[in-house]
C-alpha cells in the first residue's frame, strides 16, 4: 500500500508540473487544477508515510517476537 501511494504521489507531482507548464504557456486558467493536484499529491505522500511507518512497526514487532 505504501508503495502504491508513493507511486500515486509521484504521478500527481508529474501531472502537477505538466499542468503548471501548460498553464504558463497557454492562455488558460488552470489554477484550480494545479491546486487539486497539489492537494492530491500531499494526501498521497502523507498516506504513504503513515502506512510505511505502520509497516515498520509491524516488522519490528514481528522480529522481536521471533527473537524471544
Amino acid at each position: 500500500t505504501a508503495i502504491a501511494l508513493a507511486v500515486g504521489c509521484a504521478i500527481f507531482v508529474c501531472l502537477l508540473i505538466a499542468v503548471a507548464f501548460i498553464d504558463a504557456f497557454l492562455i488558460l486558467n488552470l489554477a484550480l487544477t494545479v491546486a487539486a493536484l497539489f492537494v492530491l499529491a500531499m494526501l498521497a505522500l502523507t498516506g504513504c508515510l503513515i502506512v510505511f511507518l505502520r509497516e515498520i512497526f509491524l516488522a519490528v514487532a514481528s522480529a522481536r517476537r521471533t527473537m524471544r
